[in-house]
């Protein structure tokens, strides 16, 4: 059964025809591209200002500024709300894509709404079940009918697999934590409890914006957010580079 998501602009860089001329985009890589390799489906619709998010369905805001000091973008709140924010004008301040943003947490409230799966390393370690972060950065993102939306990783990126493709555009070449030039994972070692953050520079030598993004995983809980074992109690976003 899809998911049903309102994309809701509260924002004043884009129109409603803005917003409302990429819908169909989104929609096709969602049906056609995430959801037969993750199995998780989604129905999006515009919402305009003012009216009311219909219960039960989840809320995807694009909204000015940040409201999480250099998160672009998040989709769990601090209550453990499903909801997804997305802010245009810190995209158009760093020169990164709205699209890919928006692309970025749609597909990662739908791979782990509430940010609860940890999954296991080869070493021992642990890393949060997010579909985008490790391939995040504009340069590895693609076209989806005319639109530029973000790369995502597969299944055998954190599972054990006889698929060699980690990600949907082919740019990955191992398993996590593997990244590409802009790509960030949050990594919790069970040995000291500490939460740590991995980050691939780009090509430049620059560390992402978006690797910077403090959104609602390992940043959190290495500056003191609090956390849960069994899960993660911290909110994850795109990031901003440098």
């Amino acid at each position: 059964m899809a998911t049903e998501i309102v994309i809701i602009n509260q924002c004043s860089v884009l129109s409603d025809e803005n917003v409302q001329a990429v819908i169909p985009a989104v929609q096709a890589q969602v049906s056609e591209d995430f959801a037969p390799i993750w199995n998780a489906d989604a129905t999006l619709q515009f919402l305009g200002k003012g009216q009311k998010v219909p219960k039960g369905i989840w809320p995807l805001y694009l909204m000015d500024h940040s409201d999480q000091p250099g998160a672009l973008g998040y989709h769990v709140d601090e209550h453990g709300r499903i909801e997804g924010k997305v802010f245009a004008a810190d995209d158009q301040q760093y020169g990164v894509s709205w699209t890919v943003d928006l692309t970025h947490e749609l597909l990662e409230m739908l791979g782990d709404p509430t940010t609860n799966t940890l999954i296991n390393l080869k070493d021992g370690r642990q890393c949060i079940r997010e579909v985008c972060d490790a391939v995040e950065d504009d340069s590895v993102a693609y076209m989806k009918n005319g639109v530029l939306v973000s790369d995502f990783v597969t299944p055998a990126y954190f599972f054990e697999s006889n698929d060699t493709k980690y990600d949907f555009c082919g740019h990955l070449t191992g398993q996590a934590p593997t990244l590409t030039p802009g790509g960030y994972l949050g990594i919790y070692d069970p040995s000291t409890g500490q939460w740590t953050q991995v980050t691939a520079r780009l090509q430049n030598g620059k560390q992402s914006y978006r690797s910077r993004r403090h959104g609602r995983t390992a940043w959190h809980a290495v500056h003191g957010a609090r956390h849960r074992m069994g899960g993660a109690d911290h909110r994850e976003g795109r990031r901003t580079h440098r």
